[in-house]
């Protein structure tokens, strides 16, 4: 492909990569997908402006100081990028400087000889953008001048390419700029005006309104363009029902708990009937999670061990060389509609995973244990000795080969009203001493990740990103982060990037699939948002809480490492009380307690040289945490200033403020006195001594 024919998708790129660290200016009227011509199958849109939640969001960094320079620096240097192809743009000026909040796509990919693509971005300076945009192009087309016509107001530029018989060209109008990949095309987009339709799909996306980012396409119009069935190819795709009307639409949604890819549409009539036995079981889905290790690598549930049916063959294949995948498959296929999860437990020194399928009391986990049994030898296994897991825990069946080797295969066994298979005896043990505190379902990066996500999941996949999280603490002991705004922000949203979820909704004909990247990251650190919109970028966006008004952004950044802070001693107060059996740490001797759990700077305050300090509520010294009542009630941490006599009805701390945590973790900023009741901790009624037994007279 030669420069010309790449230039519109080259310019279309450059604006959708430039949108995602944009700051907030004023916006064009929203009349852009009118430009998309109405009888295209696909559209999208990208609205940053604040008439969404997304761009909403993101409107709120618009005057942080280091977010400004963020953006100008990574625009300068997508800059410097596109301009060592040749394309003379100026650097300091940036992409695309012109451009707006808004923009609007539309594909028409069954026009030939080449799919058809129209691209409309807003537009603040209609001849900035004219001049910016002949330079570049006439870097590109060199020894040709555009010729130009003017079309219901927008003037359009047309740069012929006689050899490949190509005219990409683009109109600049009032308000907008629209990129296409012809002349014809430019010219039916303008002409249409207000009486060009919007594309059949686009009424979809009236239900993204938070999305940064939606599209939607109308599948009939596709279909139109498939081979007929004497080709193989109409026919076919009827077939695999596949032919109905499906309709997807979706769009990407940003908060301060990351970023979430959705994608929704009528299911094709035949992947509904094959869906159709375990559609009931969507609410058990969420269930699963209860009974998998809380530090798992990663995890997979399903509604229904059905669902892992269609990856039969392919597990078949690979018990060839691990053979307790066949003693796991044995369990899906005796397990039928009951949900069912897997989850890995190590990488090294080999990859190991346990199973589980959830069954709705101990009775029937006890029978479908004994159908397992019943199928081993068929199977080439048998159940080996029974091996204790803990004292008062059930006992785990060892599965060995019928015959020859005694190598383990797996351990077996019932916990509760699950069964449980594990392909080691450690990956076995942990998931039968799991509880509600420790399972996957209590651990924060896999609730921030699948949090976003609300209602019955079908299906649901989630694993951790603590290796990416590691690169950022890596980059922030080099001192990378120091060295430029942008690589400050890069390396926050690394350390902030904690899990990645996604989940699969079904019903009688709707199918949902969703992504999401959770960055509420550890409570050291300021909250993260990772922007990949459009696979063009990754740019870490600092979120805030909900904090009170501050005057500047050092004190808001100030009010954020305080809070990420509390949140953190919360989490070490926990993890000492667990090593200690519920007791907590003495009040005079708090810090050096918990310093090995939250680290020496989550136990300083921000404000420390104010003499701001962190104050453990003394009430609370010594007690165990199990005979405490009001948990979410009782402040265990608060900020407090050194120069003021203690007093629970005063307001210490900096800016008229106090950020206080609660011994159940979560984080407060108190505008007005707590109160001496916010640090009584309402405690368990003792229990009543024994009455001592009297001896029968005449005995000593």
């Amino acid at each position: 492909m030669n420069k010309a024919r790449a230039l519109p998708m080259l310019a279309a790129i450059a604006a959708a990569v430039i949108l995602l660290a944009a700051p907030g200016v004023q916006s064009a009227p929203d009349d852009l997908l009118k430009l998309v011509p109405g009888d295209w199958p696909a559209v999208a849109r990208v609205d940053m402006s604040a008439a969404n939640a997304s761009g909403a969001y993101l409107q709120k960094f618009k005057d942080d100081p280091q977010y400004v320079e963020s953006v100008a620096a990574a625009s300068r240097g997508f800059a410097k990028l596109i301009a060592s192809f040749g394309i003379e743009l100026d650097p300091e000026k940036g992409v695309l400087p012109w451009w707006d909040e808004k923009m609007a796509i539309g594909v028409d990919p069954m026009a030939k000889p080449i799919p058809r693509v129209i691209v409309a971005v807003a537009c603040k300076d209609r001849e900035l953008a004219k001049t910016t945009l002949n330079e570049a192009v006439g870097s590109v087309v060199r020894m040709v001048d555009p010729v130009v016509h003017q079309v219901s107001g927008a003037e359009v530029f047309i740069w012929k390419i006689p050899q490949e018989n190509m005219t990409p060209s683009y109109a600049v109008g009032d308000g907008f700029v629209l990129f296409a990949e012809s002349v014809d095309t430019i010219k039916a987009a303008l002409a249409a005006g207000e009486a060009g339709a919007l594309p059949a799909a686009a009424e979809q996306l009236k239900s993204h309104g938070d999305d940064i980012m939606s599209f939607a396409i109308d599948t009939t119009k596709l279909m139109k363009g498939i081979p007929t069935p004497e080709d193989g190819g109409m026919g076919r795709l009827s077939m695999l029902g596949m032919a109905g009307s499906v309709n997807p639409h979706g769009g990407v949604r940003l908060s301060d708990k990351g970023a979430v890819l959705s994608v929704f549409g009528k299911m094709p009539p035949m992947l509904a009937m094959m869906a159709g036995p375990f559609m009931a079981g969507t609410e058990a889905a969420g269930n699963v999670q209860e009974m998998l290790p809380r530090n798992s690598l990663a995890a997979m549930t399903a509604a229904s061990a059905q669902m892992a049916l269609p990856l039969e063959e392919k597990l078949k294949e690979l018990g060839k060389s691990r053979p307790d995948l066949t003693a796991a498959l044995l369990l899906l296929g005796s397990a039928g509609n009951a949900p069912a999860g897997v989850a890995m437990t190590a990488l090294l020194p080999k990859p190991a995973y346990v199973l589980v399928v959830r069954t709705p009391d101990e009775t029937a986990a006890a029978a479908l244990l004994e159908e397992f049994h019943k199928g081993l030898a068929k199977q080439g296994m048998r159940k080996g000795a029974l091996k204790v897991v803990s004292p008062g825990r059930p006992a785990m069946a060892e599965l060995i080969p019928a015959q020859g080797s005694a190598d383990t295969l797996g351990f077996i066994g019932q916990s509760g009203s699950a069964v449980v298979f594990g392909s080691d005896w450690r990956s076995a043990q942990k998931t039968a001493l799991v509880t509600p505190e420790t399972s996957l379902a209590s651990n924060p990066a896999y609730t921030g990740a699948m949090g976003q996500m609300p209602g019955a999941h079908a299906a649901d996949a989630w694993m951790g990103l603590s290796i990416v999280s590691a690169f950022g603490d890596l980059y922030e002991a080099m001192g990378s982060r120091y060295t430029s705004p942008v690589m400050k922000w890069f390396t926050d949203a690394l350390k902030g990037t904690n899990g990645l979820g996604a989940a699969v909704g079904l019903n009688e004909e709707d199918i949902s699939v969703q992504l999401a990247l959770g960055t509420e990251i550890n409570p050291a650190t300021p909250v993260i948002a990772v922007g990949g919109l459009l696979g063009a970028a990754v740019l870490g966006v600092t979120a805030r809480e909900t904090y009170g008004e501050v005057s500047d952004a050092k004190g808001q950044a100030q009010n954020a490492i305080s809070v990420s802070n509390l949140k953190m001693l919360g989490i070490a107060l926990r993890l000492y009380a667990d090593d200690h059996n519920g007791k907590l740490p003495p009040a005079g001797t708090w810090p050096k307690a918990l310093e090995p759990y939250a680290g020496a700077k989550s136990v300083k305050s921000p404000w420390a040289d104010e003499g701001i300090v962190y104050k453990f509520n003394a009430k609370l010294g010594g007690l165990n945490e199990k005979d405490i009542l009001n948990p979410a009630e009782v402040i265990a941490f608060f900020e407090w200033d050194t120069s003021v006599p203690l007093d629970y009805n005063v307001i210490a701390g900096p800016d008229c403020e106090m950020r206080v945590a609660y011994l159940d973790g979560h984080v407060e900023t108190l505008s007005e006195p707590p109160g001496v009741k916010a640090f009584t901790p309402k405690l368990k009624a003792p229990a009543k001594p024994r009455a001592p037994v009297k001896k029968p007279a005449g005995k000593k």
